[in-house]
């Protein structure tokens, strides 16, 4: 039978402990919104050096484009390969030079390093973006007894995470400086995700993992793991589907978790992050708006037979007492 994964995407998805005790989260665009700082460096870093390079017979000096070349030729990869990967599409050749080149050398290193300079200022004066629906799943994930990881192509994750105050959140971790020790290959190779695998002593088919990007979904498809999900708002869905996404999703807030805990007194996943979504609507009155069918009741033929479970009564009764 041909599953028709465009439909499949637009239902609610379920994790089940039954078949997977870890789910791997991309960090850069899952988690954090951080992937727009580095898009915005990336986009100042090749405005200033096109505009200012000699124009030579064959070369492309336009403007970087952040719906095209981030997306094709820099997100998720390190800094060096985003680099050569954006010149090669000009049909610009620059020496390579040495890690540490100063940030004024035309070499790729020097524009990496100088890209990386652009970053930390730009990541200094903005906060940083936590998706809302993606901690209240990793809440919910490691109340249910599952395990979760991050994985970044950053060398700034750990700096990201103490920020977004999400260190404690992980039980393994793999960033750019870990995977640049380890000599692993870059996405979409798999070897980041088999190594933090290998860190949450699971095989890969146990695992769930969650990425934003094409390179990331390919690399999950090729480590053969349990279940691929991609995030995307429509552009790349199904580009995401064809390299091997399982499902495609626009945001976290409609995937499930089936764990195998029976504690009834469990917060709903409105409440799983009660000091974030205080922060949030500090000063403000608070209104919670909710579907009868199919959201505090299963979706059934005739309306008059759905009834409000016990636990979807207790959990009504705290919310409202939150919202007080």
């Amino acid at each position: 039978m041909t599953v028709n994964h465009q439909a499949a995407a637009d239902l609610n998805l379920v994790i089940s402990r039954e078949r997977f005790g870890a789910v791997i989260f991309n960090l850069d665009g899952v988690v954090t919104g951080v992937n727009e700082i580095h898009s915005e460096a990336w986009k100042r870093l090749f405005d200033k050096f096109l505009q200012e390079h000699p124009a030579l017979e064959g070369e492309d000096l336009r403007p970087f484009q952040e719906d095209l070349d981030y997306r094709h030729y820099v997100e998720g990869r390190p800094r060096h390969s985003g680099v050569k990967n954006v010149l090669s599409s000009r049909h610009i050749e620059l020496p390579l030079g040495e890690p540490d080149d100063p940030v004024h050398y035309e070499t790729v290193y020097g524009l990496g390093n100088r890209k990386k300079r652009i970053f930390n200022e730009l990541l200094e004066q903005q906060d940083v973006l936590v998706y809302g629906c993606a901690i209240a799943l990793i809440h919910r994930l490691r109340n249910e007894g599952f395990k979760t990881a991050i994985v970044s192509a950053s060398r700034h994750c750990d700096m990201i995470l103490q920020k977004a105050e999400l260190s404690d959140r992980f039980d393994a971790r793999v960033d750019g400086i870990e995977a640049e020790r380890l000599d692993l290959g870059n996405k979409p190779d798999p070897y980041v995700l088999l190594e933090v695998a290998h860190r949450l002593e699971l095989d890969p088919e146990q695992i769930v993992v969650i990425e934003d990007s094409v390179v990331g979904v390919t690399a999950s498809s090729r480590g053969r793991f349990g279940m691929t999900i991609g995030i995307d708002d429509g552009e790349q869905r199904q580009l995401m589907l064809d390299h091997g996404a399982d499902y495609v999703l626009e945001d976290l807030c409609r995937l499930h978790i089936d764990g195998t805990s029976e504690d009834d007194a469990a917060s709903p996943p409105v409440l799983a992050e009660i000091e974030m979504i205080s922060n949030q609507l500090a000063d403000k009155q608070p209104v919670l708006f909710l579907n009868y069918g199919g959201t505090l009741t299963p979706n059934i033929r005739k309306s008059k037979d759905a009834e409000l479970s016990k636990k979807m009564r207790r959990a009504l009764h705290k919310s409202a007492q939150r919202c007080l």
